[in-house]
């Protein structure tokens, strides 16, 4: 995926896998001082194009190459490490004035 965005808006890119998974973290492949930061929201509804109350998942800067571990949260039972859904929403903040080369996203599943 190429993004050039002068202005520097995020993009946003929503995905819905066959079924549901528990997502523990992710990988981003960018090259280095493209990107600001990112998020993952994880949920087990289809997630909007409005602002969502949704928490975040995960949540990163622009290092290249490294895995990101989800962020701890208490389900009520338990505190986990990780989040189950279907669908997934990926927020992605260039680097003013750069363009984005997004050579991979991929998941880290639990389950």
């Amino acid at each position: 995926m190429r993004y050039n965005s002068p202005d520097n808006k995020p993009i946003s890119v929503n995905i819905e896998l066959a079924r549901e998974r528990y997502i523990t973290g992710c990988r981003l492949n960018v090259p280095e001082g493209e990107i600001k930061d990112f998020s993952v929201i994880v949920s087990p509804q289809k997630i909007g194009k409005k602002k969502t109350n949704l928490p975040l998942a995960i949540k990163g800067d622009g290092t290249p190459n490294k895995n990101w571990e989800s962020e701890l949260w208490d389900n009520g039972f338990t505190v986990q490490n990780g989040r189950k859904g279907k669908f997934i929403q990926i927020k992605i903040t260039p680097v003013s004035g750069q363009t984005i080369h997004l050579k991979e996203f991929s998941f880290i599943f639990g389950d």
